[in-house]
């Protein structure tokens, strides 16, 4: 174990290694800024994203696209529907745009549903059951629905083609805003809407999210009867007055002036996660999840702006001398994709082989930087493991001088369905608060 002090510890999402950027401008999610064209499907000729490039896909047989409209007609669950892909949605303010009309009720279709599985996630639905004057909005986090709003859109008349639009709004509470709306296709004016607030929830909260179009991830639900002409995803909170316009507008025409997204997605850098231990292990991120001081070697230190670790040993080992910073288990802390880390930690004492970090899924496959290799502080490892086998290995890249003072940053591709989650961050050591 090391003896350091840790000061501050974020994770970014990145992508387009090389682009420049400026953390601070996204630093704060709750910040609600212009918003930008995310994705946008036609469905003009195939299932290709306009922005990204990237193809939707097709759930079941009875999906069709042709003439602009994505047309669905299936009789049960996974019988035809679009999955639009993996982590579409900003992890901050996001608005979702689309242009369809429901041509048959169905149990408990869904207009769509953003999430990882049936216990986590946001859903719009055409109906509740096969009653078309009843509706459904719910977000479930962890099994719990910590939104439900019944019956504030409906009836979604068959044959009619609707705007409806979703627009989430993070605030300074760690909740989340929610408000829908249907309007005239035609006119753009609000027919019915809704609003409720979700605590302790955002769309980054989400691990690995689908977001799929008329289809339920409840097996006993059935997937729409529906057609759906455009749909789009912003970065950012729309307007009532914007949103009305657009809708006016109708699909196939975006506003004359508009910031579009690059064609590489999540071209951007996202403040994902950030421990500033400021005497607590809280998330300072509302709504992310809260750190955990492991072992009894752990004290606030520098007028509690820093954990101080001290251990001396490993703590699976011995329980009375050593202590790390579990930041979480599971999948909620790392992005999907490519990513970022920094660490602001000073090293007081070399311990053998401890780690500035590691997480993984174990001995056999994880990312692990090391202060030192041995107890020699002139050696430092930093390893990639996958299925047992060393896949990356970077020995003796900082030296003495830098290992006290460098920030580590690496941008790293886990393209194996991982399930690698930062586990320590370091065993003896001081993590503060910049």
């Amino acid at each position: 174990m090391s003896k350091l002090r840790i000061s501050t510890l974020a994770l970014a999402a990145m992508v387009a290694a090389g682009t420049a950027f400026s953390l601070a401008a996204r630093a704060d999610e709750t910040k609600t800024t212009a918003a930008a064209l995310k994705h946008r499907w036609t469905f003009n000729t195939d299932l290709k994203d306009e922005v990204t490039g990237h193809l939707a896909q097709k759930i079941g047989a009875n999906v069709t696209v042709a003439g602009g409209v994505a047309k669905m007609t299936g009789a049960g669950n996974s019988t035809g529907s679009l999955n639009l892909g993996m982590d579409v949605m900003p992890p901050g303010a996001a608005t979702v745009e689309i242009w369809a009309k429901q041509t048959a009720t169905k149990n408990y279709a869904r207009i769509f549903d953003y999430g990882p599985n049936s216990q986590n996630y946001f859903t719009l639905c055409w109906s509740t059951g096969t009653d078309i004057n009843k509706d459904l909005q719910e977000i479930k986090h962890a099994n719990s629905a910590i939104l439900r709003a019944d019956n504030t859109l409906y009836p979604y008349t068959l044959g009619t083609q609707y705007h409806i639009s979703v627009v989430f709004t993070p605030k300074a509470d760690g909740s989340c805003d929610v408000r829908w709306a249907k309007r005239n296709a035609t006119t753009g004016a609000i027919e019915k809407s809704g609003s409720k607030n979700a605590p302790n929830w955002a769309l980054g909260a989400l691990y690995r999210p689908y977001f799929y179009l008329g289809h339920s991830q409840y097996s006993g639900d059935h997937d729409a009867n529906a057609e759906y002409d455009e749909v789009r995803i912003w970065d950012g909170a729309l307007t009532d007055a914007q949103l009305n316009a657009n809708a006016a507008a109708g699909p196939d025409a975006l506003p004359e002036t508009v910031a579009v997204a690059p064609a590489v997605d999540n071209a951007y850098v996202h403040l994902r996660q950030r421990w500033s231990f400021s005497g607590n292990y809280n998330n300072a991120l509302p709504g992310r999840p809260a750190a955990a001081g492991k072992g009894p070697k752990l004290a606030w230190a520098d007028s509690n702006t820093a954990i101080q670790m001290s251990g001396t040993a490993n703590l699976i080992k011995d329980s009375n001398n050593g202590g790390y910073v579990e930041l979480g288990t599971g999948g909620n802390i790392l992005p999907t994709d490519s990513m970022t880390i920094e660490i602001w930690a000073t090293p007081t004492a070399a311990q053998n082989y401890s780690r500035v970090f590691d997480m993984g899924g174990g001995q056999t496959d994880g990312i692990l930087l090391s202060w030192t290799r041995g107890t020699n502080t002139g050696q430092d490892a930093f390893q990639v493991k996958r299925g047992g086998s060393t896949i990356l290995s970077l020995n003796d890249t900082f030296g003495t001088s830098r290992c006290r003072t460098a920030t580590w940053a690496t941008a790293t591709r886990w393209s194996t369905g991982r399930s690698a989650t930062p586990r320590r961050v370091a065993s003896s050591a001081t993590v503060g608060r910049s």
